[in-house]
């Protein structure tokens, strides 16, 4: 199971009788909007800003079925209910350049020992404990009691297998599309590695967990397979590195700066929802410095199969290490560099060699900052190629 945006939740309940009682439009929710207003914060929203497209990023853990429906709240405009016939578009994509003629992607590995809070994008510690009514959470808490154990269940067995989430691609972000910190968000944090669960592997990028296009969930094929100024290599021409291979230059997929211009590193603007000043037992990812190890990346990519067979901790696991960590004196980074290198095995497989996080651009945040009242922005740069020979 995992969190997900208060909206997203409203939006999800809607038919099940469980959003607010209220018939503001808004119940759809906010935070999938490609057009809204900042009134959006306070509860109401101006013609200007009403909605004119709207999109969801859905990233399904397990093979899934769905379906989009449309409530109409507003009896005035019954009459236009049949505009929406073959409104929808769904966009199917999957991993296709780990692994050339498979779906097969990288592992992301989160382990026991590690140096740093868990992520806020870290699934919840025991999707088959016991339904209680914190499984579906309001932003009032007094909400919680009109929240039935059976919808709770009904709910989970939804929200478990697919992380639904998004953060408008171009709109001006305001405070209101910070993912909400649940009630339960720390209950079980002290207690989410036991004997029995050591290591936690995911599909998608830990930590940066609130930015454009794909709010909680950032697959790590998605954005190196179709990031705007990437280069995609067709087999043919891709060059493998073999222990022979004296001196050659890496060919092959690539996502990073260029002299001409024509490939540059993958750029995200995201929102930090964690508030700086809230204080945890471990440090946070932002917190985390120098030589420390946020996580790991599996080697090779494993099939959806693989991936759900993993039972031990991968023993040749990348680590992911920052190499330039937090400062101390109170400035907080506006810059994240991933860096990941690859060696080119064969002209169909990729092999991770190396994964580096870098913090830089460094800002004194404001005291509205530091509370949460006022967003901390920062830009996510991705670097993805392949080595040569020679490193």
């Amino acid at each position: 199971m995992v969190g997900m945006p208060i909206a997203l939740e409203r939006f999800m309940m809607a038919s099940s009788g469980l959003c607010p009682s209220i018939t503001d439009p808004l119940c759809v929710g906010f935070g999938f909007t490609q057009s809204i207003s900042t009134t959006a914060c306070r509860g109401g929203q101006d013609h200007s800003g009403q909605p004119k497209v709207i999109e969801l990023e859905l990233h399904a853990l397990v093979d899934i079925q769905f379906r989009v429906e449309v409530q109409i709240l507003n009896g005035m405009v019954m009459s236009d209910r049949f505009s929406y016939i073959r409104t929808t578009s769904v966009e199917v994509l999957q991993p296709s350049r780990n692994l050339l003629g498979t779906s097969s992607a990288f592992v992301m590995e989160l382990r026991h020992d590690s140096g740093v809070a868990l992520p806020f994008n870290t699934p919840l510690a025991a999707p088959d404990r016991v339904t209680t009514n914190l499984d579906v959470k309001y932003d009032n808490l007094e909400k919680q009691s009109s929240v039935s154990g059976v919808v709770a269940l009904s709910q989970r067995g939804i929200l478990s297998k697919a992380l639904l989430s998004w953060l408008p691609r171009k709109e001006v972000l305001t405070n209101c599309m910070r993912h909400p910190a649940d009630y339960d968000e720390y209950l079980w944090a002290g207690n989410y590695f036991t004997s029995r669960r050591k290591t936690l592997w995911l599909s998608h990028l830990p930590f940066f967990s609130n930015c454009r296009g794909f709010g909680r969930a950032i697959p790590l094929w998605q954005v190196v397979e179709h990031g705007e100024k990437c280069r995609i290599v067709d087999e043919e021409d891709t060059v493998a590195i073999d222990r022979l291979s004296f001196g050659a230059l890496a060919s092959g997929d690539y996502c990073g700066p260029s002299n001409d211009g024509s490939t540059a590193p993958i750029e995200l603007s995201c929102v930090m929802d964690e508030i700086p000043n809230e204080k945890l037992l471990l440090p946070r990812w932002f917190e985390g410095q120098s030589g420390t190890i946020l996580f790991y990346i599996s080697r090779r990519a494993f099939s959806s199969v693989e991936y759900a067979s993993i039972e031990a901790p991968l023993a040749d696991a990348i680590p992911v290490v920052l190499t330039r960590g937090a400062t101390s004196d109170g400035k907080l980074m506006k810059v994240v560099s991933l860096d990941l290198k690859y060696w080119q095995k064969t002209s169909r497989e990729k092999v991770l060699i190396k994964a580096e996080v870098e913090f830089s651009d460094f800002e004194i945040p404001t005291a509205r900052q530091m509370s949460g009242e006022v967003l901390w922005e920062y830009t996510l740069k991705i670097r993805w190629g392949g080595m040569s020979h020679i490193g």
